[in-house]
């Protein structure tokens, strides 16, 4: 009796749990999720750690639909793409991610296909890149008016300016400030204009001083410390185009605050090479030493390829100027070889999807061709359709006016025999009257007389 009550106990505890895990899923709301994709836009990495952190301990894997599924692995993965050193709980399926997108109401769509493919782009993974980048436009294309068009738009024209296609990445850049209606989306519009300045060794245009007054008046209005960062990042980058190392300096210590104290470690690792290749250039070889010790403290197994031949050509000026050579000599030919790599399967992803895009403009062509010719064939089928009909109207009408021509000639000429059959018979007797006698008289009187 004893164990029955135990089993019914524990019974009773497990369907209680399921039904508790159940009740707290229902927590993850359609509210619950647009506050996810709005951090995600934002960029606010801390509150999208506490929301993601939170929505993975009240509804655990297998409690969860296939939206709370793929909202949550794109949560992770947005993380994961700013912040290498905060795995989440559960491995991520990044293959399939793609297609479980899909899966998606279209309102999250673009915003995590945008995540997806930036994670491709840590990844080296260009091909997925485009592929995703492909994805991004044809949903965009589908639909008239977005709010998140800016931060799409951002995403293809960095994806773009990353790959060379220089010209579609300045039509998306001019198409986000275009689309911009808030401080973030201004400042983050404002940073590809000055991205892709920076990337194409473009000529210094008129407007630049405005426009990097423009950024650091909007940087005070921005709370997203990735953004401020970033913003941080272009003033830099503008200081020491002007020969201003100390003002570049001081922008370059607010962005590697701001990373530290939101957790960003992907963008805080790439501001510390930042840093230690200014010491380098001016000869602080000691800051070096002391930023690359700071450097050596992440796991530089996570890092991306990009950021990895920046600590190589950093490392190397460093055992340089130690005096190590062959030390120097190695890491130069490891940069190299995978500068070489990550060049090789770019353009290959580049050749492949300029083929691709070839292979369906063609098709597009053909289709349209098809169309055209169809088009065509259906306006001569109708024209020669209406010409049948027009000659077999013309017939008809024809037809109809020689019946009714006939007709009235047949009574013409039935009144006409009529009247002259009153005129030549009596009514009454029915035998011919003195005026057609008269007349058959004067007719054999005429012919007697010619004979």
């Amino acid at each position: 009796m004893v164990i029955a009550r135990v089993i019914l106990a524990i019974f009773s505890l497990i369907i209680s749990q399921q039904v508790n895990a159940e009740v707290k899923c229902q927590i993850f709301d359609d509210k619950v999720s647009d506050r996810l994709i709005q951090y995600i836009k934002d960029s606010d990495l801390s509150a999208a750690k506490l929301l993601v952190d939170e929505l993975e301990s009240i509804c655990n894997y297998g409690k969860r639909n296939t939206e709370q599924d793929v909202l949550i692995d794109i949560g992770w993965l947005f993380i994961f793409n700013h912040d290498f050193i905060y795995p989440p709980k559960e491995p991520i399926d990044v293959d399939g991610l793609a297609d479980r997108i899909r899966l998606l109401p279209r309102r999250y769509r673009l915003i995590s296909y945008s995540v997806l493919a930036e994670h491709y782009i840590l990844t080296g993974d260009f091909s997925d890149v485009l592929n995703v980048t492909n994805f991004i436009e044809n949903e965009q294309r589908s639909v008239l008016v977005n709010s998140d068009s800016n931060y799409i738009y951002i995403n293809l024209s960095y994806i773009y300016s990353l790959v060379g296609f220089t010209k579609l990445a300045e039509d998306y850049a001019k198409k986000a400030y275009e689309h911009a209606t808030s401080p973030i989306e201004q400042l983050r519009s404002l940073i590809v204009f000055q991205n892709l300045r920076y990337l194409h060794s473009r000529e210094e245009e008129s407007g630049e001083e405005e426009l990097r007054t423009e950024i650091t008046r909007l940087l005070t209005e921005i709370t997203s410390s990735i953004v401020r960062a970033e913003g941080y990042s272009i003033l830099t980058e503008a200081e020491l185009e002007n020969g201003d190392y100390f003002s570049a300096k001081e922008w370059l210590e607010k962005a590697l605050t701001d990373t530290k104290k939101n957790g960003a470690s992907r963008h805080h690792l790439n501001l510390l090479i930042t840093k230690a290749e200014l010491a380098i250039k001016n000869s602080e070889y000691q800051e070096a030493l002391s930023t690359l010790e700071d450097i050596h403290g992440y796991p530089l197994t996570q890092i991306r390829d990009f950021t990895k031949v920046r600590l190589f050509s950093l490392e190397a000026k460093v055992y340089q100027y130690k005096g190590d050579f062959e030390g120097a000599l190695n890491l130069a030919r490891a940069e190299m070889l995978l500068s070489s790599e990550i060049n090789r399967k770019l353009n290959d992803a580049v050749v492949a999807d300029l083929l691709a895009r070839y292979n369906s403009l063609e098709k597009e062509r053909e289709i349209a061709t098809l169309q055209q010719e169809k088009q065509l064939q259906k306006t001569l089928n109708s024209q020669q359709k209406q010409l049948i009909l027009n000659y077999i109207l013309g017939v008809a009408t024809l037809t109809l006016l020689l019946l009714i021509l006939f007709i009235l000639f047949w009574r013409k000429r039935k009144r006409a025999s009529h009247f002259e059959y009153i005129a030549s018979y009596d009514q009454l007797t029915q035998v011919l009257n003195r005026r057609a006698i008269n007349k058959i008289a004067e007719e054999k009187f005429k012919s007697s007389n010619l004979s």
